[in-house]
């Protein structure tokens, strides 16, 4: 009696899911990485970095987003950065403008200044400290 077409499919779908089993575990046994990854995933499983962008950079074109003499579209392809990006970039600068001229900025740049005179004065001190501790040493 011959087998039915429902039947030989089922065969057929077995004997293919064997192969697959078995091409799997012989990549996976030579380190290398299953034919379906391979397909699911393409060739190139490297992950990139996250791109970092330098301050100067993003200053200059977020000021260029800002003129408008350009479309974002067009600084994007020509920068090669996101278009979100520059969005974000110039909302920064734009939100960031009255520190530029306030009060507060001026007063952080004195806290800095305060702040490294104080770590220099700390470190004479402690120079001092040492010296005078190897001295009642001998």
């Amino acid at each position: 009696m011959p087998a039915s077409p429902r039947l030989h499919a089922i065969r057929e779908s077995v004997s293919r899911a064997a192969g697959q089993r078995n091409a799997i575990a012989d990549a996976q046994s030579h380190g290398e990485q299953s034919p379906r990854m391979k397909k699911t995933t393409g060739q190139n499983l490297e992950r990139k970095s996250r791109r970092r962008f330098d301050p100067k950079l993003k200053a200059k074109i977020a000021l260029e987003a800002l003129r408008e003499d350009t479309s974002i579209s067009e600084l994007a392809t020509r920068y090669k950065v996101p278009p979100n990006q520059i969005y974000a970039w110039k909302r920064r600068i734009v939100e960031g403008a009255a520190q530029v001229f306030s009060r507060t900025a001026a007063r952080a740049s004195n806290l800095n200044q305060e702040v490294v005179e104080l770590y220099a004065t700390i470190g004479k001190l402690a120079v001092e400290r040492s010296l005078a501790s190897q001295k009642r040493a001998r």
